[in-house]
């Protein structure tokens, strides 16, 4: 039994990755998939969070197993995918887990709950998310304001599972002084979250950066070296592939004019068959991520999950209509982007790094696992002096009202169906969370919002659109996406929202030898 010490757990405010590797099977593109079927999975996307304007933001995690999972939950900020707050969640057998967010008193995101179940760190409650992973020495080119801390996304990752050891379906239990008995829920209260709490401190050496990458952590068992060896580590075990026991849930609610609407995060089955439970201290607490493959500090799993969420194109519905309130947004999320196009690949905040993660020397040029899909870094210009950061990605709108009239958006003009649609395209999705407002009324009020007007170019007040991603055709990029419509009257009582997941279309391979 390891020596129990004084938590000096801290919540993650940072995100980036380090080197190590570790012989140990991974999930393939194969197994890793989409599973929209079943909803539920062993990583899940919730593809957009906001407080901007008065929004708050609500999550669920529910755990639908008998088994108890330490469970990895991260906010990611919308430009550049750079890590503002993360922390674990031990969730005991049928659990569920509830928070939201809302601005915070000094213009950035704040975390609330009122969940009993036991987190790393204490308490989570009150947290706010932090600028420190773009400002100062880690400044990325997308400006040091808190308002890139108001709108992003978040992952949610099952680091590890532990089986009951007795007991019934519904009463299960486990071995007694383990992380799982003591986050058990007895007459509706964990037995000792503090203890939990003390199992994610570091055992091992704390890092400290040195000149050879392999001397991080030593080049001896360096998949405990890579998780800081906490206490909780040995009371847990890898999924099974085939084990995707997470559902979650996401509303959106704005707190003046009544408006709300809510979605399934996304569910990704077969994510990992790794034990990946780290300590969560710096820099421990910057694994895992959705990079992670066949061990902590890797990016081997960037492709297979690239493959499972990618399509050349998604659509949806949209309404304009300003005389009965009706208005929509689209938000596109590329949950992995910032793994191929994050260039400040020598920081440790950086999302991937080729020094870290690939053992090659320090270069700002093009990160690990490599730009492709993508077409541009993010800020590929000048860092020194671009604060506004993006990296751009070639899209086609196709706009359709309700009736089969339809037109391409050009870049000086639009076409009428019947005319063949011209092969112009349009930049407009600079960042890992896009919001794509249609027409001139905003939902979330976002301020990284691109205005397509499809109404005023059809002439119409709704219909459905399709966005197209030019120069990635033939791989995908990937994606995933929602509608969030509102229907405003003037008054609280009778606005209300509706938000749909949206459509997608797959590459065609050409398999024929």
């Amino acid at each position: 039994m390891k020596e129990m010490r004084k938590s000096l757990v801290h919540l993650a405010v940072a995100g980036g990755l380090i080197a190590l590797s570790s012989a140990s099977g991974v999930a393939s593109a194969a197994d890793v998939q989409r599973c929209d079927g079943s909803g539920t999975g062993q990583a899940l996307i919730y593809p957009y969070y906001t407080v901007n304007n008065n929004w708050t933001t609500t999550f669920d995690v529910i755990n639908t197993s008998d088994k108890a999972l330490a469970v990895k939950v991260r906010f990611h900020e919308a430009k550049n995918s750079r890590d503002v707050l993360d922390f674990v969640v031990v969730m005991s057998p049928y659990d569920e887990w509830t928070a939201w967010v809302q601005q915070s008193e000094t213009g950035g995101t704040q975390l609330y709950t009122n969940d009993k179940s036991c987190t790393s760190p204490l308490n989570v409650n009150g947290a706010e998310a932090s600028p420190i992973a773009y400002t100062g020495e880690f400044f990325d080119g997308g400006g040091v304001g808190k308002g890139r801390l108001r709108e992003g996304y978040v992952e949610v990752l099952v680091m590890g599972v532990a089986e009951k050891t007795s007991g019934d379906f519904l009463d299960p239990d486990f071995d007694e002084g383990t992380v799982p008995y003591n986050a058990l829920h007895v007459d509706g209260v964990p037995r000792d979250c503090a203890a939990v709490d003390n199992a994610f401190v570091a055992t091992a050496d704390q890092w400290i950066p040195l000149t050879d990458p392999l001397d991080y952590f030593g080049t001896t068992d360096d998949s405990m070296g890579g998780s800081g060896d906490p206490e909780a580590r040995d009371d847990f075990m890898a999924p099974p592939l085939g084990f995707n026991p997470l559902k979650g849930n996401v509303a959106w609610l704005h707190g003046l004019t009544g408006v709300g609407a809510g979605s399934e995060a996304i569910a990704v089955c077969d994510w990992s068959d790794q034990n990946y439970v780290t300590a969560q201290q710096f820099p421990w607490f910057l694994e895992p991520t959705f990079a992670s493959g066949d061990g902590l500090w890797t990016v081997t799993g960037v492709e297979a999950f690239d493959e499972a969420v990618s399509s050349t194109s998604t659509f949806n519905g949209w309404a304009n209509n300003p005389a009965n309130g009706a208005a929509t947004d689209w938000v596109i999320t590329f949950p992995t982007k910032g793994y191929h196009v994050d260039r400040f690949n020598g920081q440790i905040q950086a999302a991937v790094s080729r020094y870290r993660n690939g053992n090659s020397t320090i270069s700002n040029t093009e990160p690990a696992p490599g730009l492709a899909p993508f077409e541009n870094l993010f800020n590929g210009g000048n860092a020194l002096v671009t604060t506004t950061g993006n990296s751009v990605i070639t899209v086609e709108y196709t706009f359709f009202d309700r009736e089969e009239g339809n037109v391409v958006r050009e870049a000086d003009g639009t076409t009428i169906s019947p005319a063949p649609p011209p092969e112009i395209l349009i930049e407009t999705l600079k960042y890992e969370a896009n919001v794509l407002q249609f027409g001139g009324e905003p939902v979330l009020d976002s301020p990284l919002a691109s205005v397509v007007d499809a109404g005023a170019d059809l002439n119409a007040k709704n219909g459905w659109a399709k966005v197209r991603f030019v120069k990635a055709l033939k791989t995908g990029l990937p994606v995933t996406a929602f509608s969030i419509k509102e229907r405003t009257r003037g008054e609280v009582n009778t606005a209300y929202g509706q938000a749909m997941n949206n459509g997608y279309e797959r590459a065609i391979l050409d398999t024929m030898e």
